[in-house]
């Protein structure tokens, strides 16, 4: 597994790289707050019409505008009840809020993952579930697959006290806690199944965001140049003609 998993890490480095990027771009941070200008370079507005946000966002509430609800599908009345126990469960965890999250991420970096563990006694007063759903980070989570798609394991990283990255694996069998190259600990995998799933946005894993960055960098650009077009404009200079002046003069001018 340890073998495995170093191979498998420089890619996932490489993917963690290009989500980051996505990540702040999402958030606004994008390419036209370090334009620069070789004329008028004082006149130089950075306009960010956060196109990305709204194309995330609307995105999200396509998907997961209403609490998704399990329904019975059958004619097996006897299972009614537990179909709407399941459901009160679900409730009980949020998970409409973590579908959110889910389709935020998907739309963001083309991937998402969600997390079953047990509450580990740590459960609130209104949980009323023995299990806990989340949502982890893509850029510290992946799972890998076998060659007939089927999942082979999972891994969350995190750093622990002595600010030691820990490597967190599980297979269907069992899990290993993975520290500098060495199991640290390992054990049964009392779910039986891996217990990272992965929701891609689409069988390429291409975020909605990818395709439209060029359209969004031309936008920004366009706004802040026309924005600047007005100021220098308002601002532009008298021509003389046949006259002299030395570069202190022609701050003073400006």
């Amino acid at each position: 597994i340890i073998l495995d998993l170093q191979k498998r890490l420089s890619k996932h480095n490489q993917n963690a790289t290009e989500i980051d990027y996505l990540y702040i771009f999402f958030f606004g941070d994008q390419p036209v707050l370090y334009r620069t200008k070789q004329v008028r370079p004082e006149i130089n507005n950075k306009i960010v019409q956060n196109f990305a946000y709204f194309i995330v966002e609307t995105k999200t509430a396509d998907i997961a505008s209403e609490p998704i609800q399990y329904v019975l599908r059958g004619t097996d009345e006897n299972l009614s009840q537990e179909i709407a126990d399941l459901n009160g469960l679900m409730d009980s965890e949020d998970k409409s809020f973590l579908d959110i999250s889910i389709a935020r991420w998907r739309s963001i970096c083309g991937t998402a993952y969600r997390f079953i563990s047990n509450d580990n006694s740590q459960s609130t007063i209104l949980d009323e579930t023995d299990f806990r759903l989340s949502v982890p980070d893509p850029r510290d989570t992946f799972v890998v697959y076998y060659t007939n798609g089927l999942p082979a394991y999972s891994c969350q990283m995190y750093k622990n006290a002595d600010n030691k990255k820990v490597y967190f694996v599980y297979t269907n069998t069992e899990y290993f806690e993975i520290i500098s190259n060495k199991i640290e600990s390992r054990g049964v995998n009392g779910f039986k199944a891996i217990p990272v799933i992965e929701y891609p946005n689409n069988e390429f894993r291409l975020s909605d965001l990818e395709i439209t960055i060029g359209l969004c960098d031309a936008a920004n650009e366009l706004a802040s140049a026309r924005l600047d077009n007005q100021d220098q404009f308002i601002q532009s200079f008298i021509k003389f003609i046949n006259c002299e002046i030395d570069e202190e003069k022609f701050k003073q001018l400006k």
